[in-house]
């Protein structure tokens, strides 16, 4: 069936519209971080401050419907084939225009409102501006091409451009107080996909990008990790709940060191004693060797997390508490395997280094060769009380 085209009275603007030409490229006004201004999640608790972000998301929802219905219309006015015009279709979508417009317009008159009675909002000023000035030129804009018989679908996405910067206005400050409300929910190590959680709010992949990107470079807003690469945001405990992780870590390390030197005394033959244990922190320190390396080339790579600064190792530590602990009982192993397997003492201190840089490669070796030697045990075990 033929797309209907939209009549002429399709539908009325809520401002006067001057004149535009068509040829005329009218350049939508940068947004830069001007208008991006910093919104810490506790000031949330202020109620004006929450009436403010509610009516911005609000806003939001209404340009989101209103592109929407844009869209749609492009494509009715692109079709190859047309027919009469369907008074339903332009009835509906000049319903839709009207109502979201009113909305919209109601919403800024009420923020004009909470600027003068609450002056610690007023922060915000250039972006609501912003907003203003958009809307302004989408109204006037859009008013030519209802007053157009030949109904130009370039008017319509030069307004559909507009209504996408809006929707990001908006975001950029709504956004980082969504997502540090969101983040609240998880518990230390996991991660919010961004991309999904956030993929209803943006017209695009692009504009996701660039709100991720905001995140990274103003920290102040959550005090978490940001893959940007993957568009991950990693949940890091606060900073006062963070010693306790460490103190695992820690006692995990000195556990390892007094197994170690239990295991010198007790099944070395007198070979090795607790005075041997700095070929440990030798072998240990080949492992450190190795992760500050590959934080090295994390800081250099365009992809992964970034090491920035001292508070980003802090927070990796946190995120990785459980796998780091694992790595330290691999370690050990693996420094039980080369005490049983090798004689350390004949082994120079480069070389520790380096079994150290390696452990996770020679671990997995010993570890395979010590599952087979537990498991001959077992069996010979299981014949011996079978034959009981």
């Amino acid at each position: 069936m033929a797309a209907p085209s939209v009549d002429d009275n399709f539908p009325q603007v809520l401002m006067a519209a001057p004149p535009v030409d068509d040829n005329i490229e009218i350049a939508a006004p940068p947004v830069d971080d001007n208008h991006k201004e910093k919104l810490s999640p506790k000031c949330t608790k202020d109620p004006s401050k929450c009436r403010f972000l509610f009516l911005l998301r609000n806003m939001r929802v209404e340009f989101q419907t209103i592109r929407t219905s844009f869209s749609d219309l492009i494509d009715l006015n692109s079709s190859s084939e047309k027919e009469t015009s369907s008074v339903e279709t332009s009835e509906i979508h000049k319903n839709i225009y009207d109502t979201c417009s009113g909305i919209i317009t109601k919403n800024l008159e009420i923020i004009g409102t909470l600027f003068e009675e609450n002056p610690c909002i007023s922060e915000h000023g250039d972006t609501v501006q912003a907003i203003k000035d958009k809307w302004y030129l989408i109204n006037s804009i859009f008013g030519n091409y209802a007053k157009d018989n030949k109904k130009n679908v370039d008017i319509l996405k030069k307004c559909v451009q507009y209504l996408e910067d809006e929707i990001y206005l908006c975001n950029i400050i709504t956004v980082p107080d969504r997502v540090a409300a969101n983040l609240k929910t998880l518990k230390s190590g996991y991660s919010l996909d961004f991309y999904e959680e956030f993929k209803d709010e943006f017209c695009s992949k692009e504009q996701s990008n660039e709100m991720l990107k905001y995140l990274a470079r103003h920290p102040a807003f959550i005090d978490d990790i940001i893959d940007e690469s993957q568009g991950l945001i990693l949940k890091v405990e606060p900073k006062k709940e963070r010693w306790k992780g460490y103190l695992r870590i820690v006692g995990t390390l000195l556990l390892g060191i007094g197994v170690i030197s239990w295991f010198f005394n007790s099944f070395t033959g007198g070979k090795y004693t607790f005075s041997d244990i700095n070929l440990y922190l030798v072998f240990f320190s080949g492992a450190l060797f190795h992760i500050a390396i590959d934080a090295i080339k994390s800081t250099k790579s365009s992809t992964g997390i970034q090491f920035k600064s001292v508070d980003d190792w802090s927070r990796w530590i946190n995120i990785k508490e459980l796998s780091i602990i694992f790595g330290i009982f691999l370690l050990d192993l693996t420094f039980i395997g080369l005490v049983v397997t090798t004689d350390i003492n004949e082994l120079d201190r480069l070389t520790l280094v380096a079994a150290g840089y390696s452990f996770d490669s020679i671990g997995e070796l010993f570890s395979n060769r010590f599952e087979n030697i537990l498991s001959k045990k077992a069996t010979a075990l299981k014949d011996k009380i079978s034959s009981t």
